[in-house]
């Protein structure tokens, strides 16, 4: 396992950086199944009392002392790719000669990766959420219509031969929504 922490650059250029990163640092290795992880705590750098952040950032990389010999193409690496979010960058290595242990789920993928990471821009229309109160908290099922098996939300067959309201009844065959005002689902 490879850790860099960036302090001083924001936690979501950070996010950003990290997919492109991450790959290049495993071509760089050798080693595609290297795990290489970025943390990115929200964190301010200061010098003589100023804040720098995003100005100068500290980069601290952990990793195991077999790929010491890959050091320098790697420093190289991170304060080329770093150049367009942070003006100044200083980077050293800690090198970590111990054994990593891990546990992972059975049940769920390793990683959350953007197969199976859920967008509710997808679920859910702009006008659904016009009416909701930001302070309002979800009481229902959040992972209603989640097939856990297949990794992914699925659509209701239910739901989907209803007319087109919100009422869970309005499964009429002889509904027409669109001709039909006094249809349930337009309550």
């Amino acid at each position: 396992m490879i850790f860099i922490k960036i302090l001083g650059l924001d936690e979501y250029i950070t996010g950003r950086l990290s997919k492109q990163a991450g790959q290049a640092i495993n071509k760089i290795i050798g080693n595609e199944d290297e795990e290489v992880f970025f943390y990115a705590p929200r964190s301010y750098i200061f010098h003589d009392g100023v804040e720098q952040t995003s100005w100068h950032a500290v980069t601290i990389i952990n990793m195991p002392k077999d790929y010491a010999k890959y050091e320098e193409e790697i420093a190289d690496y991170i304060l080329e790719a770093t150049k367009d979010y942070v003006l100044n960058m200083a980077l050293y290595f800690e090198y970590v000669e111990g054994k990593v242990y891990t546990r992972a789920s059975s049940d769920f993928p390793r990683f959350i990766g953007e197969q199976n990471l859920f967008n509710d821009d997808d679920y859910f229309e702009e006008d659904d959420l016009s009416e909701v109160d930001e302070n309002t908290l979800y009481l229902g099922n959040v992972f209603e219509g989640y097939d856990f098996e297949e990794g992914k939300y699925v659509e209701d067959s239910k739901r989907g031969s209803c007319c087109e309201g919100d009422d869970d009844e309005c499964c009429d065959d002889e509904c027409d929504c669109d001709e039909d005002e006094d249809c349930s689902c337009n309550d």
